[in-house]
């Protein structure tokens, strides 16, 4: 099936394993420009036709204060 990707650019999130990896191949067989985010960099590295890592990051917590919305909420 030709889903007329050729020469487009697509982002695919979570392409890390399961689904997203499919949707990763998937879409680079098809002549798309994928560009792979996920947690677990080494994995998308070694799917085929990648055309950029975006690692995503999270910042580490340092409190163990609840966030402001979460505190007033009252259920």
């Amino acid at each position: 099936m030709d889903y007329e990707l050729k020469g487009r650019t697509c982002l695919v999130t979570g392409s890390s394993s399961g689904i997203g990896a499919g949707i990763v191949r998937l879409f680079s067989e098809q002549g798309a420009k994928v560009t792979a985010v996920a947690r677990r960099v080494d994995k998308i590295e070694r799917l085929p036709g990648i055309t950029a890592l975006a690692p995503t990051s999270r910042a580490p917590q340092t409190s163990t204060e609840s966030p402001p919305a979460a505190r007033s909420r009252s259920w």
